[in-house]
């Protein structure tokens, strides 16, 4: 199994998805577009609107919306640059809410109900809560005044009571409440897919980044193996099959010899650098569909499916070989380091822990007959006669 390529992954999940304006970032750069983007397009659309706003209500003769869309449109342009250089987007957006509401109120007002200009109001009253505020009760008073002044409106300029520049020319009306429905339902339907967007790139980026914690959380942080804990997971799966199957399956476990000495002489950095060298090759040895782990200090455990004892002896044999050929460097010293191995083949109706004690068996053999070995169960029986 490449490890390596494991690793590489898990060194690229990094950092939290949380918040408005984390997991939102996150998430849209994960897309390759940034929050600062898109809020900018976003003020750069209301500017656009408010210049035709202005030329509508040039044409409907109300001065005093005309300068109300004026300072609108500077109002837009400013943000720009404010948008530019921060980071916090919520104060912006609720600028950016607050002028809308304002904007719906004096349109409604000057130009009257019938305009279409308070389902502005309608459409942005979901959006606090998608903003992070440090007090959480400031989205649901945002929402409930928004609710409020449109009813409010409708109340005041019922009937057309209160409405400064009432307007006589129903073409008109209807043409501008149309333009402002149909800008309206844009602007709902724009929200909510860019938000069900998000929660659908923010939900992938968090279910890659618990597969890869839950792969982190698997490997020893040291030789990039196994831990003991993952590979009692795959230890158990291997031999459910193997029960089910009638395959074989083989276990080793190596230990390395004297590496009690070898921390003593050269120190414990030269130790795990020897470990990590051979682990790297015990990874590169054995076959894809094996799995090896670090099973404790400096012992290391691998387990092959569909294989056995010859072939496990072999692999291990192989390992050994190509270990004792390996030379380590320490403070301008070299020092060599050997392997001993148990092998054990797995039997019908014998637990995988049983299976493991017989790999440490002839493991234990084997350091008690001279180390740098490889030893399975035949040999110990073939040595006791």
């Amino acid at each position: 199994m490449d490890i390596d390529k494991v690793r590489k992954r898990l060194q690229s999940a990094k950092g939290t998805i949380s918040g408005f304006d984390g997991a939102l970032n996150e998430s849209l750069n994960g897309g390759r577009v940034s929050l600062r983007l898109v809020v900018l397009i976003v003020d750069l659309l209301c500017l656009m609107i408010h210049i035709v706003f202005t030329l509508i209500f040039i044409h409907m003769g109300i001065s005093e919306m005309v300068c109300f869309n004026i300072g609108s449109v500077l109002f837009y342009l400013t943000l720009a640059l404010f948008i530019c250089r921060m980071k916090n987007y919520t104060v912006i957006v609720s600028l950016g809410l607050l002028e809308i509401v304002f904007h719906a109120i004096a349109a409604t007002v000057y130009a009257g109900w019938n305009c279409g200009f308070a389902m502005f109001i309608v459409c942005i009253a979901p959006i606090p809560f998608f903003l992070r505020f440090r007090k959480k009760r400031l989205m649901y008073l945002m929402s409930a005044a928004m609710v409020a002044v449109f009813i409010c409106l409708k109340i005041y300029t019922a009937g057309d009571r209160h409405v400064v520049y009432l307007q006589r020319d129903i073409f008109m009306t209807t043409s501008l409440y149309l333009f402002n429905s149909v800008f309206s339902f844009v602007m709902l339907i724009g929200f909510s897919a860019f938000f069900r967007i998000n929660r659908e790139i923010t939900q992938r980026r968090l279910t890659e980044q618990n597969e890869s914690l839950s792969k982190l959380a698997a490997i020893d942080p040291l030789t990039g193996l196994f831990n003991r804990r993952a590979m009692t997971d795959y230890l158990r799966s291997i031999h459910d099959n193997s029960e089910r199957t009638g395959e074989k399956y083989v276990i080793a476990m190596c230990d390395i010899d004297n590496f009690k000495m070898i921390n003593d002489t050269y120190g414990h950095q030269a130790g795990d650098t020897a470990l990590v060298r051979i682990s790297q090759l015990i990874m590169r040895q054995v076959p894809t569909e094996g799995y090896v782990c670090r099973w404790g200090g400096e012992e290391i455990l691998f387990i092959v499916p569909s294989c056995d004892c010859e072939t496990g002896t072999r692999i291990a044999e192989t390992i050994r070989g190509e270990v004792e050929a390996l030379s380590f460097d320490a403070e301008n010293e070299s020092f060599g380091v050997t392997l001993t191995f148990g092998v054990s083949e797995s039997r019908q109706g014998i637990s995988y822990e049983k299976i493991i004690s017989a790999a440490d068996d002839c493991l234990y053999y084997g350091k008690e007959n001279g180390k740098n070995m490889v030893v399975n169960e035949s040999i110990i029986i073939g040595g006791r006669n």
